[in-house]
Parts: C-alpha cells; sequence; structure tokens
C-alpha cells in the first residue's frame, strides 16, 4: 500500500502492460505474451 494510503484503480491491460515493461527490463527471454479478446484489445499493450 502506499504511505499515503491512496489507492489508484488500474485496468488489467495497464497492469499487464506494466508486467511485460518489467520484464523486458530485467532480461526476461519471450517470443509474445498470450492475450484474449479483452488483452488483445487493448491498443497500448499490443503496441
Amino acid at each position: 500500500m502506499p504511505e499515503d494510503g491512496a489507492l489508484t484503480m488500474v485496468t488489467k491491460p495497464e497492469l499487464a502492460r506494466r508486467m511485460v515493461k518489467r520484464a523486458l527490463a530485467a532480461g526476461e527471454p519471450f517470443t509474445y505474451p498470450p492475450a484474449d479478446e479483452l488483452y488483445g484489445g487493448s491498443r497500448t499493450l499490443r503496441a
């Protein structure tokens, strides 16, 4: 939890985008992430 106690709403595609970004930064090898229609419909995640 943040120190100020404030929580922020984040969508599932945004969480996935952040996870992919962290995996790439850590050098984790993968060719593509699997995605269903929810994640595949996110333009920012596909980019």
